[in-house]
């Protein structure tokens, strides 16, 4: 998860309006993945 973690880190500021939606299985399905996508803004 760390390494998805520090991908979407490098990922998100550069193509920030590239895509709204992050598709994950059961494996990421945990509050640090969800409160860092919360902290990028990519939440409805």
């Amino acid at each position: 998860m760390e390494t998805a973690l520090r991908l979407l880190a490098r990922v998100i500021p550069a193509y920030l309006r590239a895509f709204d939606l992050v598709l994950a299985d059961a494996l990421y399905a945990k509050a640090p993945f969800f409160n860092f996508l919360l902290a990028c803004g990519k939440t409805r």
